[in-house]
């Protein structure tokens, strides 16, 4: 009788608690069922539709199905208690980036980045990212990036010293391996004033392939059933991270020593992305490995980013023979038979390498972004309730033919004046926007068209791949699998 009477009390306290909890979120559950979506299962909801899950590309099938069948630009899921929106219209993915309420990143999407890069700006939130948002921008501030491509020449010799090598075996190769390891190179001296680390001649980090496999364990983690429930250990993911913050601990201890040294006046105004991290970590009193791990995240995305976009254009106009030639012709319009580097007034009139930059930003962009919901926003005709986790397809929309004319063909006219001018601005945001927008466009922006310029001008590349066979990784973003090219000089 005693043990019934037990059961008893324990279902009725179950009940009051339940019911305690869903008066709680009544406002939530009002809002979320004027938004369309599938209808869950119980305690589960929706969360049966990512089973099948194993890769982050099978994660964007999932979410670019459940969009297109939806077909509205909104749509919700329940992850058992979780209540998400996915969103698909580019009006509705602008206002909720440039909303105040939108700024903040959602631990069950970053919480893995977080175990990996640590709380630097990508995934911080609240004060803590606005203390190191501002300055970010302050540092990456057009005229510091006008100063640091002074060093870009420098980087880019080491690469063609490796490339030449190549292009005289004549065979194919993986372009991807030098030219994350070139950005790696790049980003160290001219953000953190570090000539002496030449990962692209030594390779002694390793580091393409780290990366690789960091940002593959991250994001299955971010999609585990356990990661879910919390119950994630990422024991290898902590390893990842660890490794990462050895590197930053190696680039700091140099910067550190860089300021000590006559090179001090030489570096003086470079990025600094390291004295940064180090007043940062002064105010918040952090130690020296803390301070370093605020790093992480600048060499991940800085090496990174660019490093993707730029394999994937080189691979694309391998492919399209007639897109390559017409950007040679447009460099040999603005520098005849010359072979000087290319300066801020050059890269301004290649209008056409724009374009097939852009294109290589919409095939190689973000997958998809994540905002925490800290109060009710209006999308449209419907509001997003706090608490919610938004999610934004900007994969689904970079490839909707409602938008762009061919999708699926890598096509340079996408980005013609007349296009952009019948485009909505959120059908393209390759760096996001709003208060979270990359902090490193400008940076990023100038990586791509010094490199791919530089590249295009001294080789021709070719390739035995075709459009149709080109493999994709879904990561932070999509990137090409197999960038297999051959190099010929030119000159």
């Amino acid at each position: 009788m005693a043990e019934v009477t037990s059961l008893c009390v324990l279902i009725f306290f179950g009940f009051v608690a339940f019911a305690v909890f869903r008066w709680r979120r009544r406002e939530l559950y009002r809002l979320a069922a004027k938004i369309p979506g599938p209808v869950g299962w119980p305690i589960t909801g929706n969360a049966h539709m990512f089973v099948s899950v194993r890769s982050s590309e099978d994660l964007e099938q999932v979410l670019r199905k459940h969009a297109g069948d939806i077909g509205s630009g909104i749509s919700k899921l329940w992850i058992c208690s979780r209540f998400l929106v996915v969103l698909s219209e580019p009006e509705y993915i602008q206002t909720l980036l440039n909303h105040p309420s939108a700024v903040s990143k959602d631990e069950l999407i970053y919480g893995q980045a977080t175990t990996f890069l640590g709380r630097g700006i990508i995934t911080r939130n609240g004060e803590k990212w606005a203390r190191l948002r501002k300055p970010a921008i302050k540092v990456l501030h057009p005229k510091s990036i006008a100063e640091f491509e002074l060093k870009m020449q420098k980087r880019l010799d080491e690469l063609y010293t490796v490339l030449d090598t190549k292009a005289k075996n004549g065979g194919h190769f993986d372009i991807s391996h030098y030219i994350t390891r070139f950005c790696f190179d790049l980003l160290v001296e001219t953000g953190a004033g570090v000539k002496t680390i030449n990962e692209l001649k030594t390779n002694s980090l390793n580091f393409p392939t780290f990366l690789e496999e960091a940002l593959e364990e991250a994001t299955l983690s971010s999609i585990s059933l356990l990661t879910i429930f919390n119950l994630n250990p990422n024991f290898k993911l902590k390893k990842f991270g660890y490794k990462l913050t050895q590197i930053s601990e190696n680039i700091m201890r140099a910067r550190l020593n860089a300021t000590t040294s006559s090179a001090q006046d030489e570096n003086k105004n470079c990025l600094n992305i390291m004295d940064l991290a180090t007043s940062v970590g002064e105010l918040e009193k952090l130690n020296f490995h803390e301070t370093s791990k605020l790093a992480n995240d600048f060499i991940v995305a800085g090496s990174d980013t660019p490093s993707k976009v730029i394999a994937g254009v080189l691979l694309m106009i391998a492919i399209h023979q007639d897109v390559q030639e017409r950007m040679y012709q447009e460099m040999k319009d603005v520098f005849g038979d010359s072979d000087r580097p290319a300066e801020k007034k050059d890269l301004e009139k290649m209008k056409y390498l724009e374009m097939v930059l852009n294109e290589g930003l919409r095939h190689f962009g973000p997958v998809l972004t994540a905002r925490r919901i800290d109060s009710d926003v209006p999308v449209g005709s419907y509001v997003l309730p706090k608490g919610s986790l938004v999610i934004l397809t900007q994969y689904y929309v970079s490839f909707n033919s409602k938008f762009w004319e061919r999708p699926y063909s890598f096509y340079p006219e996408h980005f013609t004046p007349e296009a952009n001018q019948s485009r909505p601005k959120g059908a393209f945001l390759p760096f996001n926007a709003g208060p979270r927008g990359c902090p490193g466009k400008l940076y990023a922006m100038q990586v791509l068209r010094n490199t791919v310029s530089a590249i295009v001008r001294r080789y021709h590349i070719t390739t035995e791949i075709e459009y149709h066979q080109v493999t994709y990784k879904f990561h932070l973003q999509r990137s090409a699998g197999n960038p297999i090219i051959k190099l010929a000089r030119r000159l």
